[in-house]
């Protein structure tokens, strides 16, 4: 793969990472609960009934604009990687800015979704790097 590739190719994987991390919440049931009825003495026990809900079922609607957010952080870096070919400074811009949103979202909500957005973190500044590697190399 060419070396100029790498920024776009990465930063293209980190979006497809946060939309898969997104789609996953949205459809997946990731809560399960499990109730039993009481019932009186001398009786034989109910039987257990087990549920379970979405992310975006127990949390509301309220909870997408959150999880959006680095899925819109990763596609900034990736317009912005597209849109300035030429201009090294508005690329690195667009590049490291949403970088640093997304450092900040999963350190706050590293015991909630946090983690599950670590990956296309790392593929973000992969492509962080493989630009700052590639503007020396130009230099």
């Amino acid at each position: 793969m060419k070396a100029a590739r790498v920024p776009l190719t990465a930063a293209a994987i980190a979006h497809v990472l946060a939309w898969a991390v997104l789609v996953f919440l949205i459809f997946a049931p990731t809560y399960t609960s499990v109730t039993v009825e009481a019932t009186l003495p001398g009786e034989p026990p109910g039987e257990p009934v087990t549920t379970t809900a979405t992310f975006v079922e127990v949390n509301g609607l309220s909870s997408l604009s959150i999880v959006t957010t680095p899925v819109i952080l990763t596609g900034i870096a990736l317009l912005g990687l597209l849109a300035f070919r030429n201009r090294t400074a508005s690329r690195m811009a667009c590049l490291w800015v949403p970088t640093v949103g997304i450092i900040g979202f999963c350190f706050v909500a590293i015991y909630s979704v946090g983690l599950l957005y670590l990956p296309a973190l790392v593929a973000l500044v992969v492509s962080g790097l493989a630009e700052l590697a590639r503007r020396d190399a130009e230099a």
